[in-house]
């Protein structure tokens, strides 16, 4: 198994910056850089635009899609029936949406990369797949399997 280069992380990280702030890029580089995680396993993580979050925010804006786009629920319930506080809370997530999805987009990415489950995606970690199937337990309860089906065999073609 080979993990992710230098080189392939700087192309995700030049392919995906518009999903997160600048300031955070070199600490996802480097948190990336020293994880036990290849370029296919990183590739499965799916963002959310924050460009298509401010365009959902100055159209539709005053009814929360903007908020239930970027994953905040509760929020886009709250600003659906006050109508974005008559029109207050829409002028302000017009600015700030895009900012608030960055924010969601390096929490999933951090979590992710700390093994950390989210709705979208199941990460296993491949050490531990490999560790498991060489454990001595293992091996041994194979070993059992294997001398019980050979036996079971052995039996059925006695008695054919």
């Amino acid at each position: 198994m080979t993990y992710i280069s230098e080189l392939e992380i700087e192309q995700y990280m030049q392919y995906n910056k518009k999903f997160f702030e600048n300031s955070k890029i070199a600490r996802f580089k480097n948190i990336i850089s020293n994880s036990n995680i290849t370029l296919q396993e990183l590739n499965t993580l799916k963002y959310k635009s924050p460009a298509l979050g401010t365009a959902l925010s100055v159209v539709f804006g005053l009814w929360g899609v903007d908020r239930f786009y970027s994953g905040n629920y509760i929020l886009g319930i709250l600003k659906l029936f006050t109508f974005g506080c008559n029109g207050f809370w829409w002028v302000i997530d017009c600015f700030l949406i895009g900012k608030v999805i960055k924010r969601n987009n390096q929490r999933r990415l951090y979590s992710f990369l700390n093994g950390g489950l989210n709705s979208t995606s199941f990460n296993f970690n491949t050490n531990t797949v490999k560790n498991v199937l060489q454990s001595k337990e293992i091996r041994n309860a194979t070993k059992e399997v294997i001398k019980s089906t050979k036996s079971i065999t052995n039996t059925l073609d006695i008695e054919n």
